[in-house]
């Protein structure tokens, strides 16, 4: 009888007949793929759609998910998110597992719905537990930058070790980065290179430059207990300011921008920084952020509480620290600085919070040390001084402006107010005037530089790498 069978099932093929189509899940979604993509068949996206949809009946988890994928671009069928999730979620349920990771993306990104980052981690936290490779990077993006989850960069390290032991190049560019900074291991700069130049090998373009241009750590600006400590202590003497009231916030602040890297424990770049804003008739505060005595930009905020809170409206443009690459555009997000006192000084200080337009993502930390003088109004009117460059490694330069003639000294003394080096009292008529000082002998950390002269002294403090 089996033999019989055989010969009848044969039987159409025998006189000539066609087979007859396979109309499997798998079969159908290939053949809507072909047609979305124009590939072997003309491009016909409704039939695409229709194929997909056939698919998905038969319980294909694939056909589920790029169902979402077509409700989520709206360039087949008009947008909708809702029914874009439905998709996603019951693509999950037929064991079609990358459609967490599309799930997750929908709300990393934030277009379509809220931004949650929280939520998309639970996403990709589910997809890599049932071992999908495209969860497994975004969770490991997310406890390298503490997106969702708290930063955590011995978890990266241990996902991206996973993955690039089995051939992920966006893993080995990231483990690459882990043993460069030290970041969840014990820096390692022959490991470092190797992954990277798997990573470049495999034409990952982020691993290419940085073999290119960036071969240093990410924390190579200051990489160097004494100036953390230096930084601390900014932070412990910012805690010893006295919380007051205002009526007037206007006027010209001095500081500092802090980076640090994801964990919130390295700092990776110190900018000088000055803001100058005044009161509007509102009662708001327009003005100027400027760092590095070149990055500019206007700035708009309101005060209350004892809080100067910057508008999200405001942008500014600044080289991202991980990246040589073009400058990046970011926003200044639910930002606001503390207003406090200490002596004949304003203080503005703070957590910073800035949002990286073009990644979706924010950035990472920077704290905020800014001071103006209660009386820098009349202590400015006859002489000002600028301090360049700042950070410093081996000179530091002190370019003095004077209106009229002026008997000024120049000192500089270090954070126990020892000093280090003196000028003598020197007759200044009206002018611009450059002093430069040694600094190859000077350990790292801050110092300050004194204008002093007729019973006026103004201070400018610098870092030294």
């Amino acid at each position: 009888m089996n033999r019989l069978f055989l010969v009848i099932a044969a039987f159409p093929m025998l006189c000539g007949a066609q087979p007859l189509p396979d109309t499997s899940g798998l079969a159908l979604y290939k053949q809507a793929y072909n047609y979305l993509k124009g590939a072997n068949a003309a491009y016909e996206p409704d039939k695409a759609v229709s194929l997909f949809a056939m698919s998905a009946a038969k319980g294909n988890g694939q056909a589920m998910n790029a169902l979402g994928d077509i409700y989520v671009s709206g360039n087949v069928v008009r947008s909708d998110v809702s029914a874009a999730i439905a998709w996603y979620k019951r693509a999950y349920a037929a064991g079609y597992y990358k459609a967490l990771s599309s799930l997750g993306k929908l709300y990393r990104e934030g277009t379509l719905v809220p931004q949650d980052f929280e939520l998309a981690a639970s996403y990709y936290h589910q997809g890599a537990e049932h071992g999908d490779h495209s969860c497994k990077n975004w969770l490991a993006y997310s406890y390298y930058k503490g997106f969702g989850v708290e930063q955590d960069y011995t978890k990266a390290y241990a996902l991206y070790q996973e993955l690039a032991d089995s051939g992920d190049a966006n893993a080995m560019y990231f483990l690459g980065k882990c043993y460069r900074n030290g970041y969840g291991i014990n820096p390692d700069v022959i490991l470092a290179r190797e992954w990277l130049i798997k990573a470049a090998a495999r034409g990952q373009n982020q691993a290419i430059h940085e073999l290119r241009v960036e071969p240093q750590p990410d924390n190579r600006y200051i990489n160097n207990p004494g100036l953390q400590s230096e930084v601390q202590k900014m932070q412990a003497h910012s805690d010893n300011l006295t919380t007051a009231d205002c009526n007037d916030l206007g006027g010209m602040y001095h500081g500092y921008a802090i980076y640090y890297d994801f964990s919130h424990r390295y700092v990776v770049e110190i900018s000088p920084l000055t803001l100058s804003i005044d009161k509007s008739t509102d009662g708001s505060y327009i003005g100027k952020w400027k760092e590095n005595d070149s990055l500019e930009c206007p700035v708009k905020a309101s005060y209350g509480a004892n809080m100067l809170a910057f508008d999200s409206s405001c942008r500014y443009t600044r080289q991202n620290h991980y990246s040589n690459r073009n400058p990046e555009p970011y926003r200044f997000d639910n930002t606001s600085l503390a207003l406090k006192f200490k002596g004949d000084s304003m203080y503005l200080t703070g957590e910073m919070h800035f949002y990286s337009i073009n990644r979706r993502e924010p950035s990472e930390p920077v704290s905020v040390f800014l001071s103006k003088s209660i009386n820098a109004g009349i202590a400015t009117t006859r002489a000002s001084i600028i301090v360049t460059p700042n950070p410093a490694v081996s000179q530091v330069r002190a370019t003095i402006t004077t209106t009229a003639t002026r008997r000024i000294t120049l000192e500089i003394v270090d954070n126990s107010g020892k000093l280090l080096i003196q000028t003598g009292i020197q007759q200044l008529p009206a002018g611009t005037y450059t002093y430069s000082f040694d600094l190859e002998d000077f350990a790292a950390g801050s110092y300050f530089l004194k204008l002093g002269g007729e019973n006026k002294i103004q201070t400018k403090q610098f870092i030294k790498l």
